[in-house]
């Protein structure tokens, strides 16, 4: 089994905290003349001698795709929130009939948006059905697969199914207790490879009948 981080934002496992840790890692890095870690920044400041704490920080929310520091602690604080709404009711993410799933989209949608907002996909109204993966609303892409409070689109499809076909890439994260397939329920023991994303997770099956459900209906479109 493995975990694998989603390459778009801030996956499940990665803590705000480590994030902070890392950045003080790298400036330690860059004043000792580390090549790797100037070869980092220099994409972002002409002189990496000289760059502060602050700056480091910059450096890191850009390389995970948001435009400051800022931006990524709102949406690694929403993806905790996130998170810990969906822990609620773990033990009935099997079983929810629609009434339920409708009164947990109520309370996950704010949230996704605030996500969304965070990561630069910026939209005024709350409700829209989002991409759980890249943020990108229902009507800006070709197909939208909906689970139980969760969505896929087909790009993140196809990027799942690249990082299932790849999971010995060296980005593992490596097994994590209590982590489920947001999709099917199923913990990450149960299957080969579960793709973790910011607050929602998808296991290798589930990719696998995404991928299925993409290809059936472009046949069907085309004929």
């Amino acid at each position: 089994m493995t975990v694998t981080p989603f390459p778009f934002g801030l996956p499940t496992g990665i803590p705000i905290d480590s994030l902070r840790e890392h950045a003080k890692e790298l400036l330690k890095s860059v004043q000792a003349g580390d090549a790797a870690a100037l070869d980092r920044v220099k994409p972002y400041f002409r002189d990496p001698a000289g760059v502060t704490l602050q700056r480091i920080q910059l450096v890191i929310a850009r390389e995970r795709g948001f435009s400051s520091w800022r931006k990524l602690k709102d949406f690694a604080h929403a993806r905790d929130e996130l998170i810990e709404q969906k822990g609620k009711s773990l033990e009935d993410r099997r079983t929810f009939n629609s009434k339920e799933i409708t009164e947990k989209n109520a309370v996950i949608s704010p949230i996704v948006k605030r996500m969304a907002d965070s990561a630069g996909a910026e939209d005024a109204d709350p409700t829209v059905r989002r991409c759980s993966f890249c943020f990108k609303r229902q009507d800006r892409v070709w197909k939208f697969i909906a689970g139980s409070a969760n969505y896929i689109c087909d790009e993140c499809v196809e990027t799942c199914t690249g990082l299932v076909d790849d999971d010995r890439s060296g980005q593992a994260l490596g097994p994590q207790e209590g982590l489920h397939c947001d999709f099917c329920g199923k913990h990450v023991r149960e299957v080969r490879t579960v793709i973790a994303g910011a607050g929602t997770n998808i296991c290798d099956q589930c990719v696998e009948l995404c991928v299925t459900i993409i290809t059936e209906g472009t046949q069907a479109d085309s004929r």
